[in-house]
């Protein structure tokens, strides 16, 4: 199953999260993922097999402007 996630997700993100981008804590993950979840233009979701968390998604909003020439 696939579902957004929350703010009580952010262990469970930032634990995933770690294991990409070992460089970085879980504790550093969550706070950065709090900041991004807390905005308008930011989602995450969260994948389960059964009540395990063992993937996740970030989508964010864009905005791009051309400028023409």
């Amino acid at each position: 199953m696939v579902r957004k996630a929350n703010q009580q997700d952010l262990p469970a993100l930032a634990g995933l999260a770690a294991r990409l981008w070992p460089g970085h804590t879980p504790q550093q993950l969550a706070a950065e993922f709090a900041g991004t979840m807390s905005g308008a233009d930011a989602s995450f979701f969260l994948k389960l097999e059964g009540e395990t968390p063992v993937g996740f998604a970030e989508a964010n909003r864009i905005i791009c402007f051309a400028k023409e020439l």
